[in-house]
């Protein structure tokens, strides 16, 4: 088990190839920034997913939980998969305390399958390759990014 569906994600994003045109590297610092003006451009649904150790220990930023809040009180889906242990994942939906009929939060123990992101409306995307951050509106690797985060979310609980 474990990494395969990394695996599979890291090789399509090789053949796909990070476009210089269409995909764009995000100073850390501006990260943040990026990701809290996309998320409040939502309409449909916000994918992402989570280390939970992390989140647990290094919270995101109140203003994009304020965000995610607001986008669900208007009706816009919101997926969560959150990767590590189950005492994490209880303290992280505790603290969220979100309970929308649009919103879903799992758990995946494997903790190796782990790709940072966050898709918007599927249609922009913020992830992480290596030690930098990227955003793209490449239909091509969204829609691998995508696929992985089916595929995850299937095997999640």
């Amino acid at each position: 088990m474990g990494i395969e569906y990394k695996k599979r994600l890291d090789k399509a994003v090789e053949a796909v190839g990070l476009n210089q045109e269409t995909t764009k590297v995000v100073e850390e610092d501006k990260i943040l920034e990026n990701v809290l003006f996309a998320a409040s451009q939502a309409q449909d649904c916000i994918y992402a997913t989570m280390d939970l150790a992390e989140e647990k220990n290094l919270p995101i930023n109140q203003k994009y939980h304020d965000i995610v809040k607001e986008k669900l009180d208007a009706g816009v889906r919101v997926v969560r998969i959150g990767f590590g242990e189950t005492s994490d994942f209880q303290i992280i939906k505790s603290r969220l305390g979100l309970e929308q009929n649009t919103y879903t939060f799992k758990r995946n123990p494997i903790i190796e399958d782990y790709q940072r992101l966050l898709m918007v409306d599927k249609k922009f995307l913020f992830f992480k390759k290596g030690g930098s951050f990227y955003k793209t509106q490449d239909p091509a690797l969204i829609i691998q990014f995508l696929n992985y985060f089916a595929e995850t979310y299937e095997r999640s609980i």
